[in-house]
């Protein structure tokens, strides 16, 4: 099944446009020349864009191919004469009706909304986190360090709270929960 994908002007507009990967050995397609099947996905194209379950009109015909290929898309059956122009008969065999494409395109919808609203709510709670991080770092002045590695101690990153990534370590600093030195 090869899959012709448009994008719409929205990233949850997609349009999906199904071909069957063998359709260029179906006898038809080989009677109607190389110029005419070109008229004929150009068209299944518009078609699942427009959600039109495989009705073309006219003037799109006429705007993407010519009289001719259109006449010998109609000759070998893969399309047919209807009021207004075509139908492609073999289009609901493979590609979704209008009403189930509106659903999933609704449904894609909602789910990037879902996804949004969570990144967001995510970026949030890591500027809060950030902000109490840098108030609690700020509040008290630690004592200065003395003795041995007191300068390396001094030039290691500040602790902050350990924050799990879902694999054990800490999404800010990599590190594992049990470096504790890192995670205070």
């Amino acid at each position: 099944m090869a899959l012709l994908l448009v994008s719409g002007a929205d990233e949850v507009d997609l349009m999906v446009y199904k071909l069957d990967d063998d359709w260029d050995n179906d006898p038809r397609v080989s009677r109607a020349g190389t110029a005419a099947f070109g008229l004929y996905s150009r068209c299944g194209m518009w078609v699942a864009r427009q959600l039109t379950d495989g009705f073309v009109p006219s003037e799109i015909a006429a705007g993407y191919g010519t009289t001719e290929w259109a006449a010998k898309l109609v000759a070998v059956g893969l399309w047919e004469r209807t009021e207004g122009g075509f139908m492609m008969p073999d289009y609901l065999i493979r590609n979704d009706t209008a009403e189930t494409a509106r659903r999933k395109r609704k449904q894609a919808a909602a789910r990037q909304e879902r996804w949004r609203q969570n990144r967001a709510a995510r970026e949030q709670q890591e500027t809060r986190d950030e902000r109490v991080s840098n108030a609690s770092r700020n509040a008290a002045p630690s004592p200065p360090l003395k003795g041995k590695g007191a300068a390396a101690k001094r030039a290691a990153a500040p602790p902050h709270p350990f924050d799990d990534d879902g694999d054990g370590n800490c999404t800010r600093c990599r590190l594992p929960e049990s470096n504790k030195r890192m995670h205070r």
